[in-house]
């Protein structure tokens, strides 16, 4: 018998525990549940806050170059929120994380520890809150101050 492929973990989150994960990222990170930095309606980022265009942060950084930052960070699962409700919420292997927008609406990544976070937005936007995951990532993107969003 052939040995099967050991899929990576991907675990659907329950109501409750969604519920409270929620609320810890509204704590952490004031993550409303809806937009995150930058919206229209929020003039001033925050300065562990950094934002970028997805089309120019995925040029630069890779889904495969982001797994490896926060995989020398001791990352290893990721939750996965998004913005529209009623659709299910996961816990990922960190190999899984590609994080983008799609058809769930804006979509939040974080893990256990909530040090950080990764939020990909409509507007072709993709932020990025937390010291060591902002650090890592102007270390490996050379031009990443060109790019900024303010």
């Amino acid at each position: 018998m052939n040995s099967a492929e050991i899929l990576p973990y991907r675990r659907t989150l329950g109501k409750e525990e969604s519920d409270a994960l929620w609320g810890q990222l509204k704590g952490r990170w004031q993550v409303t549940g809806g937009y995150y930095y930058p919206t229209e309606l929020i003039k001033a980022i925050p300065p562990r806050v950094v934002v970028f265009p997805a089309d120019a942060f995925e040029a630069a950084i890779t889904p495969e170059v982001l797994r490896t930052v926060l995989s020398e960070h001791g990352v290893r699962r990721v939750f996965e929120f998004f913005e529209f409700s009623g659709g299910p919420e996961y816990e990922i292997d960190l190999a899984l994380l590609d994080p983008c927008y799609g058809s769930s609406g804006e979509l939040y990544c974080t893990s256990a520890a909530m040090d950080w976070l990764i939020y990909a937005s409509h507007e072709n936007t993709i932020t990025f809150a937390g010291e060591w995951l902002i650090e890592a990532i102007q270390a490996k993107w050379n031009n990443w101050s060109q790019h900024v969003c303010h």
